[in-house]
C-alpha cells in the first residue's frame, strides 16, 4: 500500500488517490495497543529498506497506529475517512514527520497534492507506504536522490483479478516461471508492489499517469528488478527509460524500492559512484 498521485486499479488507499477510501465519520483515531512484536516488525522493515534503498536515504517504520490526530495542515485530506484510515493516515504523516527531522528538514505539514501524492518540502523527495502491521516513509534530499518510491505489502499471492488488472501476458508468462522454480515467493505480489514503487517515483517527476500496463517488469530471483518505462524520466545526464530497483522478504512482509540518482559527473564538488543496482539505462541528449 501507498501514498503517491493518481488512482491506479487494483491500487490501495492513498490519500485518496492511490486507491479507495470508504466515506466516515471523520472522527480522531482511535487509541492503539502498544505491540512490542509490530515494533519488531517495524525495526526490521526499516533496516530492510535501508538496504534496498542508496544511501542518503532516512526511513521510519513502525508497526501499530499512533493515537494522535493528524496536524491540522493535514487534516482536511481525511476529514471524511473512517477512524482505522486516520490512524493509518496519521502515523504514515508522523513516520514522514520523524524522517524529515532525522533528515534536518522538518517541516509543519505534508500536504497533498492533485493526485493525492505527498507534498514534501522544497529540496526532499520521499514515499509513504502502509500495509497491515506496518506504516512506513522514506525521505532524502533531492540534490542526493533524484526521486525514490517504497511499497509494503503482505508476502501472500495476489489474486487472480488483481493480477488480470496489474500484470501483462509476457509478465504473467515470467511469474508462472518464477513460481514453478521458487513456489515459496509469492512472485505475482512482488510485481505489483514494484510498479506500486515505481509509479510514486515517476509521478512526482512527470506528474502524469503512469497505467500498470505501460511498463515491462523483470524481476530476478537475486533480489533486484527492472522495470522499461514506456516514456522517458528527466534526469541531469541524460533520459532515463530503465529503473532497476531491489526487493525483499521480511517477517512476513514483501519490501520493494527504486530510487533514482545521478550517475555521472560531480555534485557539489563531490564524486556520486553509483551503486550497480541503481545504474538507470538512459537515453543521451
Amino acid at each position: 500500500m501507498s501514498e503517491s498521485g493518481g488512482a491506479r486499479a487494483g491500487g490501495h488507499d492513498a490519500d485518496a488517490a492511490h486507491g479507495r477510501t470508504g466515506p466516515g465519520d471523520g472522527s480522531p483515531a482511535h487509541p492503539c495497543t502498544h505491540d512490542s512484536a509490530g515494533d519488531a516488525a517495524a525495526d526490521a522493515a526499516r533496516e530492510a529498506f535501508h538496504a534496498l534503498l542508496p544511501p542518503g536515504a532516512v526511513v521510519v517504520a513502525r508497526g501499530h497506529d499512533v493515537t494522535a490526530t493528524p496536524r491540522a495542515e493535514e487534516a482536511a485530506a481525511v476529514a471524511a475517512a473512517v477512524p482505522s484510515r486516520v490512524a493509518e493516515f496519521a502515523t504514515g504523516r508522523s513516520c514522514a514527520h520523524e524522517a524529515l527531522e532525522l533528515l534536518g528538514r522538518p517541516t509543519a505539514g505534508i500536504g497533498r497534492g492533485e493526485r493525492g501524492e505527498p507534498l514534501w518540502p522544497r529540496g526532499v523527495v520521499g514515499s509513504i507506504t502502509h500495509c497491515e502491521g506496518l506504516r512506513a516513509a522514506a525521505v532524502a534530499r533531492s540534490a542526493d536522490v533524484l526521486g525514490l518510491g517504497i511499497d509494503a505489502e503482505p508476502h501472500l499471492p495476489l489474486p487472480e483479478d488483481v493480477l488480470d488488472l496489474t500484470l501483462t501476458p509476457a509478465e504473467r508468462d515470467r511469474v508462472a516461471a518464477l513460481d514453478r522454480s521458487r513456489p515459496d515467493v509469492a512472485w505475482g505480489r512482488i510485481v505489483f508492489s514494484l510498479k506500486e514503487s515505481v509509479y510514486k517515483l515517476w509521478y512526482p517527476l512527470r506528474h502524469e499517469w503512469l497505467g500498470f500496463e505501460e511498463v515491462d517488469a523483470v524481476v530476478a530471483t537475486d533480489g533486484t528488478f527492472t522495470v522499461a518505462l514506456p516514456r522517458p524520466l528527466p534526469a541531469p545526464h541524460g533520459d532515463v527509460l530503465t529503473v532497476r530497483g531491489r526487493w525483499t522478504v521480511t517477517g512476513g512482509l514483501l519490501l520493494t524500492a527504486v530510487a533514482l540518482t545521478p550517475v555521472s559527473g560531480t555534485r557539489a564538488g563531490a564524486s556520486c559512484p553509483p551503486a550497480p543496482w541503481w545504474r538507470s539505462s538512459r537515453r543521451r541528449g
